[in-house]
């Protein structure tokens, strides 16, 4: 009988849990998830598990971190004023809170400490530091014939990019948004996702997704939203699931279940290895960690290490170019204000470095 190994498509059921035992995400009553083992279309540690499978065979998986979103960066927490939290509630360390980016879209949030004059707000991914347990059932590796089929829709349905720039003045009436930062871009063609690749005297430059992602509706229990207040209909929400972080919006509530539709196509990734000697020597990358990677024609692109071997460094590279003098600086060093954990927040850039921008958060 065969089995799983790297390159083979296949189809699994899939229940996830944390270490409490609090399910995050399960295929139970949709499609199976069908992926490509090893092209980066899953967490590295979902590839891992499925090697070696055959059809029929069940198992229970423990992803550590490092294999899975990566651990907690401090890089990614920003202070804001506490007056700016929202007045309907009094906040608390560990709220889950939707902001709003320049052009009026929601992005998550947790609190990660609070004093009496400001807040930090956690864009770390929500499973960041995470060891994940899945239950795993394979239903299928498919043919190669259809097995290219997919990988045909795969192609199909990624992202088409056009690049444009937008005069500033047409920003008028809000603040300009950063480089790395992502937009949508209202046509009277309807609205698209794009990214701010570059910034100049009078223009904005953006690499716009040429037609809306595909979207996926599904049916979400009910106890696996857990965190804060439960959504309402027409709320945006974030879903984690094995092939990455995607938007969606609630468009029904049921008795158990919230029904949502999930855009199913985050920014174009490619995954590398780089081989160790090509780094510098200073360079010690960590899983998890986000740099800043040349390409050969000069551009510069965000990039997150997935794993570290002893030969290379595996990175996602997202396939955004971004101009490095123009990256936001990341948060001071000693805010002042104190963690979950009691200790001070630090972290940040130190002068004169510079990192990826924290709205860049890579499956």
């Amino acid at each position: 009988m065969a089995q799983v190994k790297a390159g083979d498509t296949v189809r699994i059921h899939y229940t996830g849990t944390l270490d409490g035992g609090e399910v995050f995400d399960s295929s139970e009553g949709r499609e199976p998830l069908t992926f490509t083992v090893g092209a980066g279309q899953v967490i590295p540690g979902f590839d891992d598990a499925v090697l070696g499978m055959n059809v029929g065979d069940e198992k229970t998986v423990t992803i550590p971190a490092e294999r899975a979103y990566g651990e907690h960066q401090d890089s990614l927490l920003m202070e804001v004023p506490r007056a700016d939290l929202p007045a309907d509630r009094e906040p608390q360390v560990g709220d889950q809170l939707m902001i709003g980016t320049p052009d009026g879209q929601p992005f998550p949030v947790t609190i990660y400490a609070l004093s009496d004059d400001s807040a930090v707000l956690d864009s770390n991914h929500p499973l960041a530091g995470e060891d994940l347990t899945f239950d795993i059932a394979l239903v299928e590796i498919l043919s190669d014939e259809d097995a290219a089929a997919f990988q045909q829709q795969v192609a199909a349905q990624a992202p088409q990019v056009q690049r444009i720039e937008v005069p500033k003045d047409q920003f008028e009436g809000a603040q300009l948004p950063a480089v790395g930062e992502q937009i949508t871009l209202n046509t009277p063609d309807g609205s698209f996702p794009a990214i701010v690749v570059e910034i100049r005297d009078d223009v904005v430059v953006l690499d716009v997704l040429a037609a809306p992602p595909p979207v996926r509706r599904v049916e979400i229990p009910k106890d696996q939203l857990t965190g804060g207040p439960p959504p309402q209909v027409g709320q945006n929400l974030t879903l984690n699931t094995p092939e990455g972080q995607f938007p969606a919006t609630v468009v029904e509530i049921r008795d158990d279940v919230y029904v949502v539709d999930m855009l199913m196509a985050p920014p174009p990734v490619q995954r590398i290895t780089v081989p160790k000697e090509q780094l510098p020597p200073e360079l010690n990358p960590q899983v998890g960690e986000q740099l800043m990677m040349n390409g050969p024609d000069g551009q510069t692109f965000p990039a997150q290490v997935v794993e570290v071997t002893p030969d290379g460094v595996v990175m996602d590279i997202l396939l955004v170019p971004v101009d490095p003098s123009q990256l936001p600086p990341q948060p001071p060093q000693g805010s002042g204000l104190l963690g979950p954990d009691g200790k001070p927040i630090g972290g940040g850039a130190k002068p004169g470095e510079r990192t990826s921008p924290g709205g860049l958060i890579l499956p």
